[in-house]
């Protein structure tokens, strides 16, 4: 890619937007992300309204998360700064997987969102949610998976 313009139609080419489906959040994928091949960005954000007390859901087991964060809706850019920034696990769900959940209690709306950063090999799934309680996990949960062939998203 030789300018700016190039790598903007790259990069709107290569995300998902599941605008055209019945889910409870806006999901984007950016793959390549910072065109970097490995390196994928999932953004989730609401489809109106606020969403507050959100979190994600990964397996307890996945070494490839590199960072996560809020920033502004559409742009694939993740600030560091999170207000009220919960972590939690490894917590072996009740008949299911032991999983790591974390996040944040500002809200996110169509203006904010989440992101989530991984290199390599992507999680078997990421999952998404509120809590019922400022220090809780997530429930009512929304997720992705990647398949079985993980750089084809």
């Amino acid at each position: 890619m030789n300018n700016s313009n190039d790598f903007d139609n790259h990069q709107e080419n290569n995300k998902l937007n599941t605008s055209k489906t019945n889910t409870l959040y806006n999901w984007k994928i950016y793959h390549p992300y910072e065109d970097i091949e490995d390196r994928v960005c999932v953004e989730v954000s609401a489809w109106r309204g606020l969403l507050y007390r959100w979190r994600f859901v990964i397996p307890h087991d996945y070494k490839g998360l590199i960072k996560w964060g809020v920033g502004k809706s559409g742009t694939g850019k993740v600030e560091d700064s999170i207000k009220r920034k919960i972590q939690n696990g490894p917590v072996k769900m009740v008949n299911g997987p032991t999983v790591l959940w974390f996040g944040g209690n500002e809200s996110i709306s169509t203006d904010l969102s989440a992101y989530l950063i991984f290199q390599g090999k992507p999680p078997d799934y990421i999952s998404f949610g509120q809590a019922k309680e400022v220090d809780g996990p997530p429930y009512e949960m929304e997720g992705i998976t990647f398949g079985g062939d993980n750089h084809r998203h």
